[in-house]
């Protein structure tokens, strides 16, 4: 597992968070906000899961189709 440490907080890699068991049940949504050579701090990562929880779904259906 690669990890960076900086002033502030530890660092992981998109890659590793993934495969991570604290956000096992998450996996899916993560992999669409999360760069697999990109760094985040657990705190990024929770930001971005708690954005996608409560972001409003919209619902298209067959739209333009006549």
């Amino acid at each position: 597992m690669a990890t960076k440490k900086t002033k502030a907080a530890e660092q992981f890699l998109g890659a590793d968070i993934l495969k991570s068991a604290r956000w096992r049940e998450f996996r899916d949504l993560l992999t669409m906000v999360l760069e697999d050579d990109e760094f985040y701090t657990a705190d990024e990562v929770d930001r971005k899961l708690h954005e996608l929880l409560n972001a409003s779904v919209r619902k298209d259906i067959n739209k333009g189709v006549d």
